[in-house]
């Protein structure tokens, strides 16, 4: 179930009852309102609408239905999204109106069996693929890690393969300095490069 709260100020309220009233046809301009009024209990508001005239003329009393109706009317006016199948009633606030709207499962409240709510096909096959996707992303996780270890190992041999070349070229260049035929023999492997 779901219950939403559309709070209307007093100047909003006012403003989508003589919306309303024009397009009954009631009033021809909204000059012709002198003043909208709240009445009524909370959960059964109704609105007076005083009109402006010489004599004076009677004023229109709008019922919760209508303050509905009007409201509804305000909300498509101004494209606020109002569900299809919602209840839809009236409530006063604090000086201006409230319009709420409840929508329930269409088929009445949900299935409960052993302490679980069943919410239907939609929901399982949602679940079901919500499922899918976390076998997926940890298979995901293991390959990145595994691949990362890759990595890592082989960041690592090219350090020792590095570090070996290095010590082989200083020690190279150190039998090059040998005096005999060590040192010649070193001399010519520091100059060979192979075919």
């Amino acid at each position: 179930m779901e219950v939403r709260y559309v709070v209307f100020s007093p100047d909003e309220a006012r403003n989508a009852i003589i919306t309303f009233v024009q397009r009954q046809g009631t009033v021809g301009a909204a000059d012709d309102v002198l003043a909208v009024e709240f009445a009524g209990p909370n959960d059964a508001p109704s609105a007076l609408v005083r009109l402006r005239g010489q004599p004076a003329r009677d004023p229109i009393n709008l019922g919760a239905h209508y303050l509905t109706a009007a409201l509804l009317l305000y909300c498509g006016d101004r494209r606020i999204p109002i569900p299809r199948r919602a209840e839809k009633r009236v409530e006063r606030s604090v000086n201006g109106l409230t319009l709420v709207l409840t929508t329930d499962k269409p088929s009445g409240t949900p299935v409960t069996a052993a302490a679980q709510v069943a919410y239907g096909e939609i929901a399982t096959r949602a679940t079901n693929e919500l499922t899918g996707i976390k076998e997926e992303l940890s298979r995901a996780q293991a390959r990145a890690s595994y691949a990362e270890g890759l990595i890592a190992d082989a960041e690592e041999r090219a350090r020792r393969t590095e570090a070996a070349r290095s010590k082989a070229t200083s020690a190279l260049v150190s039998i090059g300095n040998l005096p005999g035929l060590r040192g010649r023999l070193g001399r010519w492997l520091v100059r060979y490069s192979p075919p």
